[in-house]
């Protein structure tokens, strides 16, 4: 079993763990382009349908996405800190949260504009936002406090918001929304409101932490994988060749099958393969990085099969392939045992792993993958 040295396996499972009790999340930490935008915009539609949630929320939903991830690109400095955004779906809701550096002296007025339009009861918003269009109140990054009027009112709940000083001369700025779908169990306190904050800002430090830019936690169906695939490549660097990133969705494409294959829910009783996927960036190479739940009775294959793969040269390769599509077409699994053949091809690394047990029937894999630039 190879050593992964540089992540923290505990803070990765206990992230899994964390967000296993929702639908949808994702997160993105980098420059926030207008494709990029586009991209994340397009992954929480697709989501959205897929989990079948209703036409009024996803509007709403849609519409805080948007003014939040505008404020980020119209706000972002990115030569001080990278800007963050994350979207949690529960059964009660939408957590939406945003990220960027600001200078210090900004902290008193934004702070000022956010207790103000928290205080106001629905009518006293409606008639602020009317008073704000009607005195022209636009700058030059934007509405003046238009955006936030209307994400309050649509959402139903009130901005959280924390400011974390990153210097004499910038902070970091997180505000955050709670979308209302009126899930069973819906509770919006303030104590609430501040524990879903503490997440988001949990998944902030474990991405940055590990350098990841793209982050996503859930269910992989095949309706979203475009968009999530089209996030991973616009989210690369300028820089980076079309061979380049070529082979980092091709090795995205891989990692996610092979969750398909080798997944496990916690539970005995259900059917669904909940995975992590993170595409990190380093000084020379891409990492691309999967966690998921497997039984313990697929543990031994699994590990003998990447310690033969990581042993083997571009000759034993080929002829292990050649192999495993033979056994495979006799036994009707093709695919299972070519993914990570596969993956060796494509970056021409090692595959490092980590399995961690859990308890008699599963255990937590986690998987990495270099691509050197």
């Amino acid at each position: 079993m190879s050593e992964i040295q540089d992540i923290s396996y505990a803070s990765i499972e206990q992230l899994f763990n964390t967000l296993n009790g929702y639908e949808l999340s994702y997160a993105y930490r980098g420059d926030f382009s207008q494709k990029l935008t586009d991209s994340i915009l397009a992954l929480s539609e697709t989501k959205m349908e897929a989990i079948n949630e209703p036409l009024k929320n996803r509007k709403k939903v849609y519409f805080i996405m948007v003014e939040s991830l505008q404020n980020i690109t119209r706000h972002q400095d990115a030569d001080v800190l990278e800007g963050f955004f994350s979207i949690h779906k529960s059964q009660t809701g939408f957590l939406i949260t945003s990220g960027n550096a600001i200078e210090n002296a900004q902290v008193a007025p934004l702070k000022e504009k956010f207790d103000k339009i928290n205080a106001m009861s629905p009518e006293q918003l409606k008639e602020h936002y009317y008073e704000v269009l009607n005195e022209g109140g636009f700058s030059e990054k934007g509405g003046a406090g238009l955006g936030l009027i209307e994400m309050v009112r649509k959402s139903g709940n009130k901005l959280s918001y924390e400011f974390v000083k990153v210097d004499d001369v910038h902070s970091f700025f997180y505000y955050q929304i709670n979308v209302k779908t009126g899930g069973e169990g819906d509770s919006h306190s303030s104590d609430t409101l501040q524990n879903n904050f503490a997440l988001a800002k949990s998944v902030h430090h474990v991405i940055d932490e590990s350098h990841v830019k793209l982050f996503f936690h859930g269910r992989f169906e095949h309706e979203s994988l475009k968009s999530l695939i089209s996030m991973a490549e616009t989210s690369l660097s300028m820089s980076v060749n079309n061979s380049l990133k070529k082979t980092v969705v091709a090795v995205m494409i891989e990692m996610l099958q092979n969750i398909s294959y080798h997944g496990a829910d916690q539970t005995e009783n259900a059917n669904d393969k909940p995975g992590l996927i993170m595409l990190c960036e380093e000084a020379d190479a891409y990492y691309m990085i999967t966690g998921n739940y497997i039984k313990n009775e697929k543990v031994e294959k699994f590990e003998d099969h990447v310690a033969q793969i990581n042993t083997l040269n571009s000759d034993g390769l080929n002829q292990l392939y050649n192999e495993v599509i033979l056994r495979e077409n006799k036994v009707g699994d093709k695919g299972a045992g070519l993914g990570l053949i596969d993956l060796r091809f494509k970056t021409q690394n090692k595959i490092e792993t980590k399995i961690l047990k859990r308890n008699e029937s599963r255990s937590f894999l986690i998987v990495k993958a270099r691509i050197n630039f």
